[in-house]
């Protein structure tokens, strides 16, 4: 069997095993490297997965806010009264990445494969699933996600852009990890792929 059918099994398999019945909640710390920035952005809060393309956000740090993301809409309500609303589709960005992981948390490959190239790699039960953005609009805004886990656990989902900045967010039982006062992306590679 070519290289390329086996990677594509062993993607497909990863995929189907991080599925996630609806309704599904996820701590999560993401941790926002900027060129405009002069340190690292920390916020902490949970999504929640209300089914394909329907996900809820809450920050609760450093600020407090919920996003509800609905049939192709996007609403922002902040603690301090202030709201907007949005058509996913002006954010290409946030589109793709809803795109990849409802697909993720449905455990549907094809859904992924749709708008994603993906490679697969596991080491010693540690498993990184790399996805290409396949649109040309979405690469202007996104080079790639970067998806680590361990078994069935999702640990870590990064996004990098064409601009330089990068996401790192750090899901789950990752999410509760201590991180140093200015993480480096380095940093968080031990949070991402543990040593075993």
């Amino acid at each position: 069997m070519p290289a390329t059918s086996v990677a594509a099994l062993e993607a497909d398999s990863l995929i189907r095993d991080l599925a996630k019945p609806a309704p599904a909640a996820l701590a999560f710390t993401e941790v926002r490297f900027s060129p405009l920035l002069r340190a690292p952005l920390i916020v902490r809060g949970e999504l929640g997965y209300q089914g394909p393309e329907n996900f809820d956000r809450q920050v609760h740090e450093p600020w407090r806010e919920q996003a509800r993301i609905r049939a192709g809409s996007v609403h922002v309500q902040r603690d301090d009264g202030a709201s907007r609303s949005f058509a996913l589709h002006r954010a290409p960005e946030l589109e793709g990445l809803l795109a990849g992981f409802s697909a993720l948390l449905a455990g549907d490959p094809a859904a992924v494969r749709q708008r994603f190239s993906m490679v697969a790699h596991e080491v010693d039960g540690r498993w990184t699933l790399e996805l290409t953005p396949r649109d040309a609009r979405l690469r202007k805004h996104m080079e790639r996600i970067v998806i680590e886990g361990a078994a069935g656990e999702l640990r870590c989902l990064t996004t990098t852009q064409p601009n330089g900045s990068a996401s790192v967010m750090l899901l789950g039982e990752a999410a509760a990890a201590d991180l140093p006062d200015v993480p480096s992306r380095e940093s968080l590679r031990s949070v991402c792929a543990p040593v075993r």
